[in-house]
Order: structure tokens, then C-alpha cells, then sequence
């Protein structure tokens, strides 16, 4: 049987192509995702890695444009089954795409989920607004919903309220809701963050089990290169509000070819390392980018020309991109 190119057009199933998002100031805006191109292809995971500040999670909510009012997006994101720009659709026809056809699960479920109502009303009222369920069918598909996040004695723990839910159970809660209308696709914003390290685990390798069983796509948004080298096929590494690195999975951790992707493998612990090599300094507010690359200022690698002129996103071969005018020396 032949291989699919990952980057076929018949893969294809979300295309983000030149997506800007301006912050509105009273007199002027600031760019804080600039010209980002990524796509996600049917039944794959791929995830968008980077410190806090780069514009992953903004990326993210302009697909099902929840970006806060004083955040404008343009581009386009094309999502195949439907071949609109979702940032331009009509409320209403949003409205049949968000939620049944793309969902997503915020990195807080405490503050997503309504305090005021039980989880299981929660879950119901998804079920009843896309899939047109009655109010006795709407709460069985929510227990069974329950069970198949692994909450124990589903049937009961569907009439507690938020706050009686650990942080681990209420993320599993928001896994449920989001997968309830058998989702293309799932957005899933650093989703393990608040959580211990042993839930952490329990939870990424739930949605790895969720993605297989449903061939549903996930796209990723996390800090932790850990979780990147558990979860994903593809990646793309962003910094100040730009893609410097993308790849496969296995040609960005055995041969990274950006200077700030090998900054993030050496802060990590492990490896053979008696001392962690944090990357110095933070990422600079967009307000204040440098003129050239945008990661000079931090760069151990950087050349006179880096402080003047910013590198295009390029192939340096098999697929795997990269900003930097260094990269080909990069290359194993």
C-alpha cells in the first residue's frame, strides 16, 4: 500500500495561511502573530511548541475566533470539510463548526466551566444544541460520556458542580464536553499545565487514546518538549509571534535547525546533562522587537547580519523548516 505525502492536498484538514493578529491601541496596533502559516492534516496530532509570550495560544483561538475584542485576526483559516475562511463566516454558520465540527479544551477548566451548573447539564447542553438530543438521551450520552473520560461512578459524579471535582476529574470533564459531537477536530490549549505530574500523564495518554479510537486530529498547544516527544507527528516552534522552526517529530528532536529550538532541548532536563543551559533573558514584548531576528538578542549563534535583516521561514530539506540564515550549517 503507498504511502500518503503528509502534505498532500487530500490530507488536509485545517490550513492556516498568513495569519496576522493585531492588538487595537487607542492610536495604533501591535503585531503579535505575524504572517503564520501551519496546516493539520486528517487523524494526526500536531503540536505548536514555545515559551509563554510566543503566540501559541492566541493561534489557537483564532480558529474558532475567540480571540478577546481588542485582538483582530486576518488570513485565512481554511477548514476543508466546510472551504470558508473561518475567520470571516457568517455568526451562524460559525456556530454549526464550533463545538460539533472543531472543539477545544482550555488549559483552565475551572474558569471554563460554568461554576453555577452540575457538569452534567453542561455536557447535556452541548448534545442538545448540536446533535439535536432529548433531554433523557441527552443525560445517557453524558454518562456514558463520563465513563469513557474514565470518571468513576459516572452516574453519580453527572449532578456535582465544578468545585466538588479535583483538577484532573473537571479537565476530564472538558475532555468529555469537547469530544461529545465527535469532533474532526480537537484544540487542545496546554491542557495539562495546572496539573501534577502523574495526572499530567493520565491525561495526555487518554487523549492519544481518544485521537487513535475516533481518528480524530488534535492540535496541540504546550511549553514542554516532554509532552511534544509523547504526543506529536509534526511541529512548529514559535517565538515572538513567528513559526522559526517546523518539522516531523522525529527530524526536529534528532536534528534541530533553529538556534531557540536547541536553546529549548538544552533547558531541558536529562540527557545525559549535570546542569541545565537556560536560553538567557525572556522573550521581548512585541512592542520592542528587535529590527532583524527576532531572536537575536538571545542568540549564542548569531552573526552581524542576524541584528539587521530577519530570515524567511525556508526548507533546508525532507520538510523541515526553519528561520534562520545558519540553518544549512544546523543540518546533521
Amino acid at each position: 500500500m503507498a504511502i500518503k505525502d503528509p502534505l498532500s492536498s487530500e490530507n488536509l484538514l485545517l490550513s492556516i495561511k498568513d495569519l496576522d493578529i493585531y492588538l487595537k491601541k487607542k492610536h495604533s496596533q501591535v503585531n503579535l502573530v505575524n504572517s503564520v502559516n501551519l496546516r493539520v492534516n486528517h487523524s494526526e496530532v500536531f503540536c505548536i511548541v514555545g515559551e509563554s509570550g510566543c503566540g501559541k495560544s492566541i493561534t489557537a483561538l483564532s480558529v474558532l475566533r475567540l480571540l478577546p475584542k481588542n485582538l483582530t485576526a486576518s488570513g485565512s483559516i481554511l477548514y476543508h470539510p466546510v472551504s470558508s475562511n473561518l475567520l470571516t463566516l457568517p455568526e451562524q454558520e460559525l456556530l454549526k463548526v464550533r463545538g460539533k465540527e472543531i472543539s477545544m479544551i482550555f488549559q483552565e477548566p475551572m474558569t471554563s466551566l460554568n461554576p453555577v451548573f452540575t457538569i452534567g447539564y453542561q455536557i447535556e447542553e452541548v448534545l442538545r444544541l448540536h446533535e439535536g438530543l432529548s433531554k433523557r438521551e441527552a443525560r445517557q450520552r453524558a454518562t456514558e460520556l463520563l465513563q469513557s473520560v474514565k470518571i468513576p461512578e459516572a452516574h453519580l459524579r453527572i449532578k456535582d458542580y465544578p468545585h466538588q471535582l479535583s483538577g484532573g476529574m473537571r479537565q476530564r470533564v472538558m475532555i468529555a464536553m469537547a469530544i461529545a459531537c465527535n469532533p474532526r477536530l480537537l484544540i487542545a490549549d496546554e491542557p495539562t499545565t495546572a496539573l501534577d505530574v502523574t495526572v499530567q500523564a493520565e491525561i495526555l495518554d487518554m487523549l492519544l487514546e481518544i485521537q487513535a479510537t475516533r481518528g480524530m486530529s488534535i492540535l496541540l498547544i504546550t511549553h514542554d518538549l516532554a509532552v511534544v516527544e509523547e504526543t506529536a507527528q509534526r511541529v512548529a516552534v514559535m517565538y515572538a509571534g513567528r513559526v522559526v522552526e517546523m518539522a516531523d517529530r522525529k527530524g526536529l528532536f534528532e536534528n534541530p535547525r533553529h538556534p531557540y529550538t536547541i536553546g529549548l532541548f538544552n533547558s531541558l532536563p536529562g540527557r545525559g546533562k549535570k546542569r541545565l543551559n537556560p536560553i538567557p533573558g525572556t522573550v521581548p514584548s512585541p512592542e520592542e522587537l528587535p529590527r532583524g531576528c527576532k531572536f537575536s538578542t538571545r542568540c549564542s549563534m548569531k552573526l552581524k547580519e542576524c541584528e539587521f535583516r530577519e530570515p524567511e521561514l525556508k526548507d533546508t530539506g525532507e520538510n523541515h523548516l526553519s528561520r534562520c540564515i545558519r540553518a544549512d550549517e544546523l543540518k546533521g
